[in-house]
C-alpha cells in the first residue's frame, strides 16, 4: 500500500515534467532575462497542439471579451512572480506557471 502511494505522489509531477520540460526550460530562461522596468510589461507565449495560447506576464493584465488581445491596464510591473493567463493569478515561479498550464491542458 505504502509503495502504491509513493507512486501515485510521484507520477503526476514526473509526468507534468516530461510534457512540458520544453516550455519549462524556455520559461526559465526568458525569466533569467526579465529587466521587470517600470512601466513595461513583459509577456511569454506558448500555443498548445490544439491551437490555444497560453501566456505569463510581468504585470496584471486585461483582456477583451474574446481573449484576442491583452490590455495591460496600467498595473504596477511586479519585482517578482508572474501574472499566468489563463487562469489569471499571480504565482512566483516558472514552475508554478507549468503546474497552472498543466491544469488548462
Amino acid at each position: 500500500m505504502c509503495v502504491v502511494a509513493v507512486l501515485l505522489a510521484a507520477i503526476p509531477p514526473t509526468y507534468r515534467w516530461y510534457k512540458w520540460r520544453h516550455e519549462l526550460q524556455s520559461l526559465r530562461q526568458w525569466a533569467a532575462t526579465l529587466k521587470r522596468e517600470p512601466n513595461h510589461c513583459e509577456s511569454k507565449t506558448i500555443q498548445l497542439p490544439d491551437g490555444r495560447w497560453l501566456a505569463v506576464y510581468t504585470a496584471e493584465v486585461s483582456f477583451s471579451e474574446e481573449y484576442s488581445r491583452a490590455i495591460w491596464s496600467g498595473q504596477p510591473v511586479k519585482d517578482r512572480g508572474f501574472f499566468v493567463v489563463p487562469p489569471g493569478t499571480w504565482v512566483e515561479s516558472p514552475e508554478d506557471v507549468v503546474r497552472l498550464w498543466d491544469e488548462y491542458d
